[in-house]
This record gives structure tokens, C-alpha cells and sequence, in this order.
């Protein structure tokens, strides 16, 4: 029999809630704006993408589009003022502080 057991240990906990994630986050120069209540995310000033999310009980994924185009697909994690945000779209994996 074989278990295999992961403990990050860095304090990062699964979002339980898209309202976690309301506000604008920080990570050196770029800005990740997201709208809980419009369901929308943003990079800075780039375009305002329509955001999707699903809990499947291990990880809370969001994914946004520009139109029909998947722009932007992870799964995040949060404590208490960081998001851990890893993305499964080929971007790159960053934390981002509230602002």
C-alpha cells in the first residue's frame, strides 16, 4: 500500500470563497484587479476579462476570457494579505499582495 502525503507548509490555504479574492493584488510592477461581484479580472490596465471559478475540493480554479479565448486559467491559494497564484496555462507563477 502507498500514501502519499504533501504538506507545502508555507501557510497558503485553498480559497474557499471567490469573495476572498475581491480587490486589487501586487506583484512587483503588475497589478491583478479582481471583481468578485462582476466576475471580472484584469492586469493592470490591460483588458477586462469575464472570470469563471470551480472548487473541485482540492483546488479553487478561476479562469478568464477575452470573448471566447481562455486568457488566463490557475489555481490559487490564499493567506492572510498573498494569493499564490499557479497558473496552468504555460504563465507564470507569482503571490500577490493586497493593496
Amino acid at each position: 500500500m502507498l500514501f502519499v502525503i504533501s504538506c507545502s507548509g508555507d501557510g497558503f490555504v485553498k480559497v474557499s470563497n471567490i469573495q476572498q479574492l475581491d480587490g486589487n493584488w501586487k506583484y512587483g510592477d503588475d497589478l491583478l484587479k479582481i471583481n468578485s461581484s462582476q466576475k471580472t479580472l484584469q492586469f493592470n490596465d490591460g483588458a477586462i476579462q469575464r472570470m469563471t471559478f470551480e472548487d473541485d475540493g482540492y483546488f479553487f480554479f478561476v479562469n478568464a476570457y477575452i470573448g471566447n479565448s481562455e486568457a488566463f486559467a490557475a489555481s490559487i491559494e490564499i493567506k492572510e494579505n498573498q494569493i499564490k497564484v499557479d497558473r496552468i496555462d504555460g504563465g507564470l507563477d507569482l503571490t500577490y499582495t493586497k493593496q
